[in-house]
């Protein structure tokens, strides 16, 4: 984060490794984003969505973690930022539509663009050949067990 940065989200996406595990999650992928903020009154996020045309669609969060003072004081920026890290749940058709993925901080800051999904290929090639080719994606319930498998072996530093 800069000298003059308030705020800040870091994306990680997360695929499913097969394509039965891809049925097993319901056709999700996990979102991991990591936000920081100058104003600790703004986490932690009071929404994350997809915006698709004019219609806004919430992500269902699966985990939140606490949140916690980052001090940057080692670098030029000598602010003190508290971080929040989440986890949501993306379905994989919608990241294949134009679409811009945003968050809304507590308090005014609302509409913050945190990536964009360009119209046929939301992956840039970094899914899997069984997501990109999916033609019946429509996602589903997914299974719990089966998700948090997922996200214990993609983000072992979290979960345990």
């Amino acid at each position: 984060m800069g000298a003059h940065t308030i705020r800040a989200v870091n994306i990680d996406i997360c695929f499913p490794a097969t394509s039965e595990e891809y049925e097993a999650v319901g056709k999700y992928a996990i979102v991991m984003l990591d936000s920081k903020s100058a104003i600790g009154t703004e986490l932690p996020l009071k929404a994350v969505y997809l915006q698709i045309g004019e219609v806004n669609f919430p992500l269902r969060r699966i985990a939140l973690l606490e949140k916690y003072e980052d001090d940057l004081s080692k670098s030029p920026d000598t602010n003190t930022y508290t971080r929040q890290v989440s986890f949501y749940l993306i379905p994989i058709s919608m990241m294949k539509l134009e679409a811009r993925l945003a968050v809304d901080f507590q308090g005014g800051r609302t509409e913050f663009g945190v990536m964009s999904f360009p119209s046929g290929n939301g992956f840039d090639g970094g899914a899997p050949a069984f997501v990109r080719l999916d033609e019946y994606d429509t996602p589903s319930e997914p299974n719990m067990d089966a998700l948090s498998a997922m996200i214990v072996r993609e983000y072992p530093d979290y979960f345990q």
